[in-house]
């Protein structure tokens, strides 16, 4: 269902703020054939509730007109991280296991600002580890979804939008 705070305005960007990564079909297949480690997941969208009940659509201007396939991307892939990495654990709702719950340094989103990661700070991984992947998530971590350099500048070359990127951490060695 389109919540009113999915798109901003009539259009629907490329990627959707979600609790999940949602992005536009063509958008998810360009990734998956494109890059390794990234799957994606159909949706089941249904009408928002306030176009049912509107006597006169035309007056929901806020809410997107067009019809737009969307799919969910996520990976299976699972890195170990290195040593020094600087992260927080804790027991993760979703499994009951513990997990990683924080990256101490990474880059945060303050309202419009980015503050940038920290230096020496952040998650490490192999580059033999990560080496035939983009998209990645850190072993125990339940719903991070990480990509390399190469990805973040393929979708900056493309021009997708409403995406944005903050730098956790290093590929090494």
């Amino acid at each position: 269902m389109w919540d009113d705070w999915l798109a901003k305005g009539k259009l629907i960007p490329d990627f959707i703020f979600s609790a999940y990564i949602i992005c536009r079909r063509e958008v998810a297949e360009d990734l998956k054939n494109n890059f390794g480690g990234v799957s994606t997941m159909e949706l089941s969208w249904n009408k928002n509730p306030k176009v049912i009940a509107a006597k006169d659509t035309d007056r929901l201007k806020w809410l997107p007109k067009e019809d737009v396939e969307m799919l969910c991307i996520y990976t299976n892939i699972s890195i170990p991280i290195l040593s020094q990495s600087t992260v927080r654990y804790g027991v993760s709702g979703k499994t009951g296991q513990n997990s990683i719950k924080e990256i101490i340094g990474g880059a945060k989103l303050q309202g419009d600002n980015i503050i940038p990661r920290e230096k020496g700070m952040g998650l490490f991984f192999s580059n033999k580890d990560v080496s035939e992947y983009g998209f990645f998530k850190p072993m125990d971590a339940d719903s991070f979804l990480l990509c390399t350099e190469t990805v973040k500048e393929y979708i900056e070359r493309k021009h997708y939008s409403n995406v944005l990127f903050l730098e956790v951490g290093d590929i090494i060695g």
